[in-house]
């Protein structure tokens, strides 16, 4: 028999920081990170459609193909290795066509995500539409049509909006083909100059002008607002990088009313095209329930941030300190904290911290008061847990092991009203945490699960050394973490992870504009895949990796009797 529970309770001491999100979108890698150039793709849960126009009959996946005397649409090479040996060329010609194109209908979800390559020939002018996600009041009959055609009108909440990511010329202001920009029609969208409705903007402040004749990634995500609120968003990556993001629309008003509906075209007329040919290419696209991200062309290395070290006479629960450099010679080190470890191992990181500029540690709460400090009735339970950790494996506590004082040390988190506030407005408690969490652990292949049996747990209890016993079964959940963290982080991310990394990251931002060069992020070893991720987008590179002990664990022999009740002794 297998204990969820354990991993559970792990979780939690391992999550909860030395005592928790603000909504951000992912960036960078995402799902297509695990599959280099995108094969078996479509085996993702998560993926909808794709199209690769590696297989010459491409069209029969497609529902409808607008290929005016079949002299629009033809398969190129996109000479390029990570797009494969197909990509699709749209050759618009003024003097016999408007360009062309493929729509697909498919079955929707809550939120979104289109991702597709698309190159401008380098004499490629202004497109009049684009890549466009329409909403329709059904997938069959007339019902699939209902967000198609309606220029100038408002469109009613319960038939049809449509968003489109498109290049954008400012009325010739700028370069063709111009630069990206949502062109949207919803129900409450506003009227132009001339009383009539057509598509609104939604343009970023700063967005560089479109490079010809280079293979672009592009992204885009619609989030469907609940009937009757304004929850609604949308967003646009640009090769991995997050643009634009516009939240508090109401798309719809009935239920029944799905963006369902993908074109993927250059369409052009003469009121904005001049140059008599143009083209445009596309390939790699992915509609999907999740953010997608560029092609990979192999799948890359995750950074390990902790693991346990079995040996036949002892064992150890270890944790990076993994450092990243940069070219303005600026260095970051991925401290690895464990809320409960060995005395040395926190004399160890005392010890380490005093050869930083500065320290950004963890802590919900006040910035101004350095730990330990009194905490919010909300944060008493992980406080609880974590201390009973303590007495009953015989470890030192990281808030009364740590020194906190010097000034080097600057606070990069939450506040507790911000945490709290935040968890409300998302309906995000712990106990949703343990719910994802042991959801995920249900999940999971049983063979990756540690054994914690019932002869193991009285063993435990009933040994000679009771506090290396429990260390020994503890340490080995640590080493599914990331395993149950998907599950935990399920979705856009939860406020304990998500947003606190964004935090920390914002006051690394601060500390290097004011001159700081060599930094340390000290927090939860399980924060450190997300804060990797952002640091690698910000130009940081992996330099070092290096393992910390923070619990050197005897193999004990067994004797003494003790309560699994000490462990929730608060």
């Amino acid at each position: 028999m297998k204990f969820a529970f354990l991993s559970t309770i792990v979780l939690l001491a391992y999550l909860c920081g030395a005592d928790a999100e603000i909504h951000a979108l992912p960036s960078g890698h995402g799902l297509a990170q695990a599959y280099p150039y995108d094969q078996d793709l479509t085996s993702h849960p998560a993926v909808i459609f794709a199209e690769t126009f590696e297989d010459p009959n491409y069209a029969e996946r497609w529902d409808e193909v607008r290929d005016h005397d079949e002299k629009v649409l033809a398969l190129v090479h996109p000479e390029d290795h990570r797009l494969g040996e197909a990509a699709l060329q749209v050759r618009g010609d003024l003097a016999h066509n408007t360009g062309g194109g493929l729509t697909k209908w498919f079955a929707s979800a809550p939120t979104v995500y289109i991702r597709f390559y698309t190159k401008f020939a380098p004499d490629a002018d202004y497109i009049h539409h684009f890549v466009t996600l329409r909403a329709n009041k059904g997938l069959q009959g007339k019902d699939r049509w209902s967000g198609f055609g309606g220029a100038g009108n408002l469109p009613d909440g319960d038939l049809r909006f449509s968003t489109a990511l498109e290049p954008w010329g400012n009325w010739g202001k700028w370069p063709a083909p111009g630069r990206w920009n949502f062109y949207s029609y919803w129900h409450e969208m506003e009227a132009s100059p001339d009383g009539k409705y057509w598509g609104n903007s939604f343009k970023p402040e700063e967005v560089p002008n479109i490079t010809k004749g280079e293979w672009i990634c592009c992204e885009f995500m619609l989030k469907h607002n609940t009937p009757g609120v304004p929850d609604g968003e949308q967003a646009f990556w640009i090769d991995g990088k997050l643009l634009g993001h516009w939240k508090d629309i109401s798309w719809r008003t009935s239920p029944t009313l799905w963006a369902n509906a993908l074109t993927l075209e250059a369409y052009i007329t003469d009121r904005w095209t001049k140059h008599p040919i143009n083209r445009v290419t596309f390939d790699n696209l992915v509609v999907a329930r999740d953010y997608i991200g560029p092609v990979v062309t192999e799948p890359a290395e995750p950074t390990d941030f902790v693991r346990f070290v079995d040996q036949p006479d002892q064992a150890t629960l270890e944790v990076a300190s993994v450092s990243y450099g940069r070219e303005d010679g600026v260095t970051v080190d991925l401290v690895g904290a464990v809320h409960v470890g060995d005395a040395a191992y926190y004399a160890m990181l005392n010890e380490r911290f005093r050869a930083y500029d500065r320290v950004l540690y963890e802590m919900v709460g006040d910035p101004n008061a350095a730990p330990p400090v009194e905490v919010e009735a909300g944060a008493t339970m992980v406080r609880g847990m974590q201390r009973g950790m303590m007495r009953l494996l015989d470890l030192a506590y990281q808030l009364d092991a740590i020194d906190y004082t010097p000034e080097n040390f600057v606070h990069a988190d939450l506040t507790y009203e911000e945490f709290s506030k935040l968890q409300e407005e998302r309906g995000e408690t712990m106990f949703t945490l343990i719910q994802n969490a042991m959801k995920r652990q249900l999940e999971m292949d049983p063979e990756e699960i540690p054994e914690v049996g019932v002869g193991d747990l009285f063993r435990a209890f009933t040994g000679g050394d009771q506090s290396s016993a429990l260390k020994l079964l503890v340490a080995k959940q640590f080493d599914e973490m990331e395993s149950l963290l998907a599950g935990a982080e399920e979705g856009s991310g939860t406020v304990i992870l998500t947003g606190r990394n964004e935090r920390v990251i914002d006051i690394l931002n601060e500390q290097i504009e004011e001159g700081e060069e060599r930094l340390a992020i000290f927090y939860g070893a399980a924060h450190f895949v997300g804060i990797e991720e952002l640091l690698l987008e910000l130009g940081f590179h992996k330099k070092s990796h290096e393992w910390m002990v923070a619990w050197d664990i005897p193999k004990p022999e067994v004797k003494k009797r003790g309560s699994l009740l000490d462990f929730f002794q608060f």
